[in-house]
């Protein structure tokens, strides 16, 4: 199913290391797009290696001149992204 440029992609509930590979391949299929909406309202769980493929993601999307927004964030990912000391470089 292909997205509108202005549709959010929903980030699965889950996103722990067991649960990141088909994330990972639709944030590298848009890593060239300018502008990219994460909706991540329904994370649930989020471990490092989730935060580190959003950072991952981000830094591939500004290196090519694109810009990652979001559209919502759930308090544990926000708490995570803190945890690990990202609340300034990831900013929901």
């Amino acid at each position: 199913m292909s997205r509108s440029k202005n549709t959010p992609l929903k980030l699965p509930a889950n996103l722990t290391i067991a649960n990141i590979e088909a994330l990972h391949e639709q944030l590298k299929a848009k890593e060239f797009e300018k502008k990219l909406v994460l909706d991540a309202s329904n994370v649930e769980v989020v471990d490092t290696a989730g935060v580190q493929l959003l950072l991952a993601a981000q830094r591939r999307l500004e290196a090519g001149g694109g810009l990652l927004d979001w559209k919502a964030g759930s308090e544990v990912l926000k708490q995570a992204i803190k945890v690990v000391g990202l609340e300034d470089t990831i900013v929901i």
